[in-house]
């Protein structure tokens, strides 16, 4: 019994700490604000930096590489020591490129959670009403690392049981 309370602190204090990490969001007035991995929430736009821990699902926006690629670790997820490489979707990276207040008009749809790691489907609408195909390599999972990439633009799809 006195081992099961220690693993309880144990995984409470990890848990603490892991919550309370810094990460930067992007308002849609382009300004970033500092705050906590807890106050996530789903439609934040986040700044991921090279060999930083990726604190929600994000679908990738853009990276700091011209063709929107970035790779990543999944070793924690998976046991996969390989890098995976991730892309922007397109038709986001075009448009936090030009203009970035343009995002809010941007509506993306994509399936809820589930327990598939290498699946995922989703749409994002433009303001003109065209439609753009978001798909698993647009998506890294929570946990994720990223590597060789100095930063991601990404937008919070999922942050845990609460979903909105």
């Amino acid at each position: 019994v006195h081992g099961d309370y220690y693993e309880d602190h144990k995984r409470k204090k990890s848990d603490f700490q892991e919550n309370h990490k810094p990460i930067l969001i992007t308002e849609i007035s382009g300004h970033s604000i500092e705050t906590i991995w807890k106050n996530l929430r789903v439609g934040d736009v986040i700044e991921i930096r090279k060999d930083e821990f990726i604190p929600a699902d994000v679908i990738v926006i853009a990276t700091s590489e011209v063709k929107g690629v970035c790779y990543i670790e999944t070793k924690s997820l998976d046991g996969e020591t390989n890098l995976k490489q991730k892309i922007g979707v397109d038709a986001l990276q075009n448009i936090y490129q030009s203009k970035y207040s343009d995002l809010k008009n941007v509506k993306i749809e994509y399936d809820k959670p589930n327990s598939y790691l290498y699946s995922f489907k989703g749409t994002a609408t433009l303001k003109n009403g065209a439609k753009a195909p978001i798909n698993y390599p647009n998506f890294i999972p929570r946990g994720s690392v990223l590597r060789n990439t100095e930063y991601v633009i990404g937008f919070v799809c999922y942050t845990g049981n609460n979903q909105t």
